[in-house]
C-alpha cells in the first residue's frame, strides 16, 4: 500500500500510530459490508430461481411394481386427459424413468440394489402463470385413475425456505448497516482524536487566519489516503472471495455482473462516506470551540 503517499500536510499525521492500523480495520470493515451485500443478493437471486423452476409445478408419485408398471403406463393416458380439464393446469407429462433413477441414486450408491427396487412412476404437472389451482383438485383428478397416487406439492417446503431466506436477508442487511455505523464511528472518534492531538497546530494555524474548510481538507486528504488504502484492501478480499466462490454459484451471467458491480461499488461508496463524515466532524468540532487555546 505504499503507492498511497500522501500530500503535503500541516499535520504530522506520520507520526501517529492509527495511520497504520485504520487502513486494515476500516478496509476489514467495508470487506464485512461487502460480503453482507453479496450474500443478501446471491440469496435473492437463488429464491427467485427457485421460485422460477418450482412454483409452478406439482408432482404426482404413483407407485407401481415392476409386474403392474406396463399396466400402470397404459392408464397414464387417461390420466392427462383427467388433469388436462382442470382450469389452470397447462401441461403434465411423466418424468422419464431414467431421471427418476438418477435421483434416487443420490441415496442408493448400490447399484444392484438400485437395479432391484421398484421404482414409482412420476408425472410433472406445470401450471399455467399467475393462475392458481387447488391441490385438491389435483389430487381428486388423480385418484379416479389411481388409488394409491402421492401428492406433492413443493409449495409446503417452498414457504418454509423463503421465510428463512428472508430472515438471512433481513439479517445481511442489519450487518451491512450495523457496519457502515461503525465505520462512522470509527472516523469521527478518530477525526476528532486528532483535532486533540494536534490542538496546538490548529490553533496556530487559526492564529495566522487559517479557515475551517483550510483545516478541515488538511484532515480530508489525511482520511483519503487512509481511505484508499482501506479500499483497495477490501476490493482485493472482495476479488478474491469471488473468484474462489464464483465457479460454485448458480446464477446467470446478469447475476455474476450485479455481484462484481456490489464489489466495486461498496468500498467507493464507503469511503465518500468517510470523506463526508471527516468534513463535518472537523467543522463541528471547529465551530463547538472546543479546541481553541488561549496564546
Amino acid at each position: 500500500m505504499a503507492f498511497f503517499r500522501q500530500s503535503p500536510s500541516d499535520f504530522p499525521f506520520e507520526k501517529t500510530l492509527s495511520s497504520k492500523i485504520l487502513p486494515w480495520v476500516i478496509g476489514a470493515l467495508i470487506y464485512l459490508a461487502t460480503l453482507a451485500i453479496l450474500g443478501c443478493q446471491g440469496v435473492y437471486y437463488t429464491m427467485e430461481s427457485w421460485n422460477t423452476a418450482l412454483s409452478r409445478h406439482v408432482t404426482i408419485e404413483i407407485p407401481t411394481t415392476q409386474k403392474e408398471k406396463e399396466k400402470a403406463i397404459a392408464q397414464l393416458p387417461a390420466l392427462f386427459a383427467n388433469l388436462d380439464k382442470i382450469s389452470g393446469v397447462q401441461r403434465t407429462e411423466r418424468i422419464p424413468e431414467d431421471q427418476v433413477r438418477m435421483l434416487v441414486a443420490e441415496w442408493i450408491k448400490d447399484t444392484a440394489l438400485l437395479s432391484s427396487l421398484d421404482l414409482p412412476i412420476l408425472v410433472d404437472v406445470l401450471i399455467t402463470p399467475e393462475q392458481s389451482v387447488s391441490a385438491r383438485e389435483i389430487q381428486q383428478a388423480a385418484e379416479t385413475i389411481f388409488k394409491d397416487v402421492v401428492f406433492h406439492d413443493h409449495a409446503e417446503w417452498y414457504s418454509p425456505a423463503l421465510h428463512c431466506a428472508a430472515l438471512f436477508q433481513f439479517f445481511s442487511v442489519v450487518l451491512a448497516l450495523l457496519t457502515s455505523i461503525v465505520v462512522v464511528g470509527t472516523i469521527v472518534f478518530s477525526t476528532h482524536t486528532h483535532l486533540i492531538v494536534h490542538q496546538h497546530i490548529v490553533n496556530v494555524l487559526q492564529l495566522i487566519g487559517a479557515t475551517d474548510n483550510y483545516i478541515a481538507r488538511q484532515l480530508e486528504k489525511y482520511m483519503m489516503r487512509i481511505g484508499g488504502q482501506a479500499v483497495f484492501l477490501a476490493l482485493c478480499l472482495s476479488a478474491i472471495t469471488m473468484s474462489v466462490f464464483q465457479p460454485n454459484y448458480e446464477g446467470g451471467e446478469e447475476d455474476n455482473l450485479y455481484a462484481w458491480i456490489i464489489v466495486a461499488s461498496v468500498p467507493f461508496f464507503m469511503i465518500t462516506v468517510v470523506l463526508c463524515v471527516t468534513r463535518l466532524t472537523v467543522l463541528w468540532s471547529l465551530r463547538k470551540k472546543e479546541l481553541n487555546l488561549s496564546l
